[in-house]
């Protein structure tokens, strides 16, 4: 089933959209700066977005119609997410 930019758009934007609020308040609260996250707060944060790209690619990019799937790399743990 083809599914237009503008729809995929609007069904996933809103993860998007909280995670932009939630760096704005970090930023509003933070002193000085420099702003400082928990790392489960950045890993969702990254996780988010990876998701919506993904999406994306799978979706709509030349290359998502060969590739299905998106790996990313976590060079942090050095693991490979699907």
């Amino acid at each position: 089933m083809e599914m237009s930019v503008e729809k995929f758009v609007s069904r996933r934007l809103h993860p998007v959209r909280v995670v932009v609020n939630l760096l704005h308040r970090e930023m509003e609260v933070a002193k000085g700066d420099e702003i400082y996250l928990d790392r489960d707060l950045l890993d969702s944060v990254v996780n988010t977005l990876e998701i919506f790209v993904g999406d994306y690619d799978v979706n709509f990019s030349p290359a998502g119609a060969k590739v299905k799937e998106k790996k990313f790399v976590d060079i942090t743990k050095g693991t490979v997410k699907v």
